[in-house]
C-alpha cells in the first residue's frame, strides 16, 4: 500500500536517485566541493545553508558587543527566515556555487565591531578562508578553530585580541597562512604549529609573545615567511629551521632574542631577506654568505662580530640593503660586494662597530647606490673620486673615523646628492671645493673637527641648504653674507675657528635659523639687531669673541630664545635692555667677562626654565633682586649654576637663594655682599643630597637628512654638546671648569665679600659639596663640628682670613676627599688634629699667617708642648697616695697606743685644772677623745693631700 496522493512510481524513483545519484556526484564538474571535503550530497539542502547561517548570526551578535542596531555595520546580515541565496549575499561572505550553499569565505574589512571573536564560526565546516582585518574585535582566538579542517587561510590582523595562540591550531592540517598581526596576544609559541606542514606564512608581529621558538617549526618544510617582530621573544634560533629550505623572509626585530645565528640558516638558499634588528644576538654571520640570493639583511643593534660576507667565491648579485649599524663587526668592507655585480646595491651601513681599511673606489661601479654610511669606525685613507658618478648617491656618512686627504670635488656631481657627513676625522685637509656650492639637493654639509682651511665658499646657490656645520677647522677670512640666501637654513655651525669680520645684518633674513653658533673666532662689531626677524631661533652663542657695543633690545622679540651665550666678548651696557619678561622659554644666559653694568633686573629672576645664569666678571652694582611678586611659587626651580662673582654687588644675601633645590653650582665671590648667611640650607638638594638631576639639555639633534634608505626615514645628528666655561679665582691661580651642567664640580664660593656671623652647622649637611670658599669675609667664632657629620665629598676647604677662633676640628680628619684646607689668617688655638695622617698632609702656608695659638704638625717650629712622661705621673700620684695612707695609719697606731696605755693618756689628755679628778675613763668614752683627735689629724692629712694634687695640675 502506498500512502494517500503517492503514486508508486514515485517511491522508485526516489530509490533511483538515492542509488544514482552519488556516482553521478563523482562525476559532475559542479561536485569539486564534495570530493574536496568528503561531504555527502545526500544532506538536507536547507538544512546545511541553515546551519550556517545561525553560525553567523551568533559571530555577528558576538562582534557587535551591546551595540546591535543603528550602525549600519553588517546590516546587509539576515535572520534566522533567510532564503539560500540572502545568505551568499551577505557583507564579506562567500559561497560555494554548488548545492548545497556553503560558505566557504569571510572576508571583514575595515568594518568597526567592537565585540567578541565568536566560537560559532568553528560550526561553518566548509570554511576555508577567514579574514577580519582592523575590525576591533577583542577577547581570545578560539580553541574551537581547531576543528575547521578545509580552513587553508586565517588571518586576523589589526585587532585587540588577547590571550594566547591556541595550539588547537595545529590541529588545521590544510592551514597554509596564519596571520594574527598588531594584536595583543601574549603566552609562547604553541609548539603544535609545527604539525603544519603545509604553512607557507606565519607572521605574529606587533604581540606581546614571549618564550622562545618552538624546535618543531623546523618540520615546517614548505614555510616561506616567518615573521614575529616587535614582541617579547627570548631565547636562541632553533637550528631546526635550517630544514626550511623555502624560507626567504625571517624576520624578528624588535625583540629580546639571543645568541648566534644557526649555521644551518647556511642552507637557505631561498632566504632574500634577513632581519634582526634591535635583539641581542652574538657571533659571526659568515654562513649568510651562502645565501646566493640575499636581497635585504638588517642586523643593527644587536652583538654581532667577525668579517662580513660576502666572502671571496661569494656573490650577492641581488643585494639591495646591506644593514648591521652599532654591533662589533670588524675586518675591512668584504671586496666580494662589490667585485662582481653591484647592480641592485642602494644602501650599505655599518655605522658604530670596529672596521678597518679603506672605501674601495670600486662603490663608484654601482649605479644604483644611494648611501654610504660607515661612520664610527677605524677606517682610513681618502674618501674615493669615483663616487662622484653615482647619479642616485644621496647621502655620505662618514663620521668619526681616520679618513685623509682633501674633500672630492667631484661629490659636486651627484645631483641628488643631499647630505655629506663627515664629523670628526681629523686628516681631512684642504679647502672646501666651490663646486659643492652648486649642488642643487645640498641639505646638510658637516665637516667638523677636521683641518679644513681657506675661506668659506658661497654655498646656496639652491637656496635648499639647511645644515651647515664647519665648527672646529681652521677657516679664516669673513662669514659669507652669500649664506644669508639660505632661506631653509635652520643650523650654522661655525664655532672655534679663526674666522674675521662682523655677523652680518643680512642674517636677519634667515627666517627659518634655530642655530647660530659662532663661538670661539675673531669676530668683531656688534650683534646685528636684524636677527629679531628669525622669529624661531634657539641658540645664539657668539661668546669668545671680539664683539662690542650693546646687547641689542630687539632680541627681546625672540620668543622661543633658550641659550644666548655671551661670554668673553666686549659688551657694555645693561642687562635690562633685553626684556626678559617675554623671553619665558631662557633656560641659559652668560654674560661673563664683558663691561656689563648697571643692575640685575628682576625680571630675570622670573624666568622660570632658567638652568644657567653666569654674570660674573662684569661691573654689575646694586642688590640681589627680591622678587616683588605676591605669589609663593618658587624663584629659579631649575637654576643649577649661578655665578655672579668679581662685580660690585652689595647688600644682604636674599633668602630664595637658599631655596634653590637644583643649585650645584654658587659662585658670588668677590663683591661687595654683608649681612650674615642663612642658618637653614637644607632645601638645597643639589649640594645636600646625590640626586640624580633631570638631563640637561646641552646636545642639540638636528634633522640633517630625510630617505627611505634610512631606518626610520630621517636621520639626525647630535650636535657637538655646547659647553660652558665657569672660572674661579682660587689662592691667586685661576680654575676653569668646562661643563654642561651636570658634570662641573659642585661649588659653593662667597669669597671676598663682607660677611659677618658665624658659620652655620647647616654647611655641614652639604653632603653633595665639593669646593667650599668662604675666605676673605668677617666670619667669627668657631668652626662648626659633629662626629659623624662631616662633608663626605668635600674635596677643597678654605676658611682663610677670617675672626674664626677655636680649635681645628677633629672632623677635617675624617674627611678621606679632602685635597685642599686653607685656615690661615684666623684666631685659631690648640693641636692640630694628627689622625689619619692629617697633620702631616699640608705644609705650613694651609695654617699661615695668623692662628698663633695653634701648634703641632705641620707647623714645624711650634710643636705641642710635651706632657710629663707617664712613668713620672705614675710616680707622682703613688707619693700622694702614700702620704695619705701613711699619715692615716700614723695616727690611728697613736690612737691605738693612747687608747690602751693609761700613762700615755695620761700624758696626751692630762685633767683639767680645777676640777676634779676624772672618772675613769671607759671604753666609750677614751674612743671618743682619740677619735677626735685623730680625726682633726685626718681632716688636716687630706687638706694637704689636696693641695698638693691641685699643686701638681
Amino acid at each position: 500500500m502506498h500512502p494517500a496522493g503517492m503514486k508508486p512510481h514515485m517511491g522508485y524513483c526516489r530509490l533511483i536517485a538515492f542509488a544514482v545519484l552519488p556516482c553521478v556526484a563523482i562525476l559532475c564538474a559542479g561536485s569539486e566541493e564534495v570530493i574536496k571535503h568528503g561531504r555527502s550530497l545526500l544532506q538536507d539542502a536547507s538544512g546545511s545553508t541553515l546551519s550556517d547561517g545561525n553560525a553567523l548570526l551568533q559571530f555577528k551578535q558576538d562582534a557587535l558587543g551591546e551595540v546591535q542596531n543603528g550602525t549600519g555595520r553588517l546590516s546587509s546580515w539576515g535572520n534566522s527566515s533567510m532564503s539560500t541565496s540572502d545568505l551568499c549575499q551577505w557583507t564579506g561572505v562567500t559561497c560555494n556555487a554548488g548545492t548545497p550553499r556553503r560558505v566557504l569565505a569571510i572576508n571583514i574589512t575595515d568594518i568597526i565591531l567592537n565585540g567578541t571573536l565568536s566560537s560559532a564560526l568553528a560550526n561553518l565546516t566548509f570554511l576555508e578562508n577567514l579574514t577580519l582585518h582592523r575590525t576591533h574585535l577583542k577577547g581570545s582566538i578560539p580553541s574551537a578553530f581547531g576543528k575547521l579542517s578545509a580552513l587553508r587561510h586565517l588571518e586576523l590582523y589589526g585587532n585587540n585580541l588577547t590571550g594566547s595562540i591556541p595550539p588547537e591550531l595545529g590541529n588545521c592540517k590544510n592551514l597554509k597562512i596564519l596571520i594574527v598581526t598588531f594584536n595583543r596576544l601574549s603566552g609562547p609559541l604553541p609548539a603544535e604549529l609545527g604539525n603544519l606542514q603545509q604553512l607557507e606564512t606565519l607572521n605574529f608581529k606587533e604581540n606581546k609573545l614571549n618564550g622562545s621558538l618552538p624546535e618543531s617549526l623546523g618540520n615546517c618544510a614548505n614555510l616561506r615567511e616567518l615573521v614575529g617582530r616587535t614582541n617579547s621573544l627570548t631565547g636562541e634560533i632553533p637550528e631546526s629551521l635550517g630544514n626550511c629550505t623555502q624560507l626567504s623572509n625571517f624576520d624578528f626585530e624588535d625583540n629580546a632574542m639571543e645568541g648566534p645565528l644557526p649555521e644551518s640558516f647556511g642552507r637557505l638558499q631561498e632566504l632574500s631577506r634577513i632581519m634582526l634588528r634591535f635583539n641581542r644576538f652574538s657571533g659571526g654571520i659568515g654562513m649568510l654568505g651562502n645565501c646566493s640570493r640575499m636581497q635585504f639583511v638588517y642586523l643593527s643593534y644587536n652583538s654581532f662580530n667577525g668579517s662580513l660576507p660576502p666572502f671571496e667565491g661569494q656573490q650577492w648579485n641581488f643585494i639591495e640593503n646591506y644593514e648591521g649599524q652599532n654591533n662589533q663587526f670588524s675586518g675591512e668592507i668584504p671586496p666580494a660586494l662589490t667585485a662582481n655585480n653591484c647592480t641592485g646595491l642602494k644602501n650599505v651601513v655599518f655605522g658604530t662597530n670596529n672596521l678597518t681599511g679603506t672605501i674601495s673606489p670600486e662603490f663608484g661601479k654601482c649605479p644604483q647606490l644611494e648611501s654610504l654610511q660607515f661612520w664610527n669606525n677605524n677606517l682610513t685613507g681618502v674618501i674615493p673620486e669615483e663616487l662622484g658618478g653615482l647619479p642616485k648617491f644621496r647621502l655620505i656618512y662618514l663620521s668619526n673615523n681616520s679618513l685623509e686627504g682633501p674633500i672630492p670635488a667631484t661629490l659636486a656631481n651627484c645631483s641628488r646628492l643631499g647630505a655629506i657627513l663627515l664629523e670628526n676625522n681629523k686628516g681631512i685637509n684642504g679647502s672646501i671645493p666651490v663646486e659643492l656650492g652648486n649642488m642643487l639637493a645640498l641639505h646638510s654639509l658637516v665637516i667638523t673637527n677636521s683641518k679644513l682651511s681657506g675661506e668659506i665658499p658661497k654655498l646656496c646657490s639652491s637656496k635648499s641648504l639647511g645644515v651647515l656645520a664647519l665648527n672646529g677647522n681652521n677657516l679664516t677670512g669673513n662669514i659669507p653674507a652669500s649664506l644669508s640666501r639660505c632661506v631653509d637654513l635652520t643650523t650654522l655651525l661655525l664655532q672655534n675657528n679663526q674666522l674675521t669680520g662682523v655677523i652680518s645684518e643680512e642674517f636677519g633674513n634667515l627666517r627659518s635659523l634655530q642655530r647660530i653658533w659662532l663661538a670661539n673666532n675673531n669676530l668683531t662689531g656688534t650683534i646685528p639687531a636684524s636677527l629679531s626677524r628669525c622669529s624661531m631661533l634657539h641658540n645664539l652663542h657668539l661668546n669668545d669673541n671680539q664683539i662690542g657695543g650693546e646687547i641689542p633690545s630687539a632680541l627681546s622679540s625672540c620668543p622661543n630664545l633658550t641659550r644666548i651665550l655671551l661670554s668673553n666678548n666686549r659688551l657694555s651696557g645693561q642687562l635690562d635692555n633685553l626684556n626678559f619678561t617675554s623671553l619665558r622659554s631662557l633656560e641659559v644666559l652668560t654674560t661673563a667677562n664683558n663691561f656689563l653694568n648697571g643692575t640685575i633686573p628682576e625680571a630675570l629672576i622670573k624666568c622660570e626654565n632658567l638652568t644657567i645664569l653666569d654674570l660674573s666678571r662684569n661691573k654689575l652694582t646694586g642688590k640681589i633682586p627680591v622678587s616683588s611678586s605676591t605669589t609663593t611659587s618658587p624663584i629659579l626651580p631649575k637654576l643649577r649654576v649661578l655665578t655672579l662673582d668679581s662685580n660690585q654687588i652689595e647688600g644682604a644675601l636674599p633668602e630664595w637663594i637658599w631655596n634653590l633645590k637644583n643649585l650645584s653650582v654658587l659662585d658670588l665671590s668677590t663683591n661687595k655682599l654683608s649681612g650674615e648667611v642663612s642658618h637653614n640650607l637644607s632645601n638645597m638638594r643639589g649640594l645636600t643630597d646625590n640626586v640624580t638631576m633631570a638631563i640637561l639639555d646641552t646636545e642639540d639633534i638636528t634633522p640633517v637628512y630625510e630617505g627611505a634608505e634610512i631606518f626610520g626615514g630621517y636621520l639626525s645628528l647630535p650636535l657637538s654638546p655646547f659647553t660652558v666655561d665657569l672660572s674661579f679665582t682660587f689662592k691667586g691661580q685661576v680654575h676653569t671648569f668646562t661643563g654642561n651642567g651636570l658634570v662641573w664640580t659642585t661649588t659653593l664660593s662667597l669669597a671676598a665679600n663682607e660677611l659677618t656671623g658665624p658659620i652655620s652647622k647647616d654647611f655641614l649637611k652639604l653632603q653633595n659639596l665639593k669646593i667650599l670658599n668662604l675666605s676673605r669675609n668677617a666670619f667669627s667664632g668657631t668652626i662648626p663640628d659633629e662626629p659623624g657629620s662631616s662633608f663626605l665629598n668635600l674635596e677643597s676647604l678654605d676658611l682663610s682670613t677670617n675672626q674664626l677662633i677655636g680649635a681645628v676640628p677633629h672632623m677635617l680628619a675624617s674627611m678621606s676627599n679632602i685635597q685642599e684646607v686653607y685656615l690661615g689668617g684666623n684666631d685659631l688655638s690648640g693641636e692640630i688634629p694628627q689622625e689619619n695622617g692629617f697633620g702631616t698632609r699640608w705644609r705650613e702656608e694651609n695654617f699661615k699667617p695668623g692662628n698663633e695659638g695653634l701648634c703641632g704638625a705641620p707647623l714645624v717650629a711650634k710643636p705641642c708642648p710635651v706632657e710629663a712622661n707617664a712613668q713620672s705621673g705614675m710616680e707622682a700620684n703613688m707619693s700622694v697616695a702614700g702620704l695619705g695612707v701613711g699619715v692615716i695609719m700614723g695616727f690611728s697606731g697613736v690612737a691605738l697606743a693612747i687608747r690602751w696605755c693609761a700613762p700615755l693618756r695620761t700624758y696626751v689628755c692630762p685633767p683639767r685644772a680645777g676640777r676634779h679628778e676624772a672618772a675613769p675613763v671607759t671604753a666609750w668614752n677614751g674612743s671618743t677623745q682619740w677619735w677626735n683627735s685623730a680625726r682633726i689629724v685626718m681632716q688636716r692629712a687630706t687638706t694637704l693631700v689636696e693641695m698638693h694634687e691641685q699643686c701638681c695640675k
